[in-house]
């Protein structure tokens, strides 16, 4: 899971469907952190970004002793989740 702290990243879903433009303060790679599946999106950066990286260890231990984070990451993603293709 990614923290932006600084510039902007574009996010592309696998579908090609859908583009989401992520600036400063956003999050993007936590659907692969709650659901362990593979991820579904391309992220590239539209300039100069600064990143907080938070691996899956950390994750646990971090939603383990903070739900109120969790319930932030976990409404963030039901945003932004997709439909699975038929």
């Amino acid at each position: 899971m990614y923290f932006i702290v600084e510039g902007e990243v574009m996010v592309e879903l696998a579908a090609g469907a859908a583009l989401l433009r992520l600036a400063a303060g956003a999050f993007f790679g936590e659907m692969a952190l709650i659901t362990g599946e593979a991820r579904n999106a391309t992220v590239s950066t539209l300039r100069r970004t600064v990143l907080l990286r938070l691996d899956v260890a950390d994750f646990h231990d971090l939603a383990g002793s903070h739900p109120d984070l969790l319930a932030v990451i976990k409404r963030g993603a039901a945003e932004r989740a997709v439909p699975p293709a038929d």
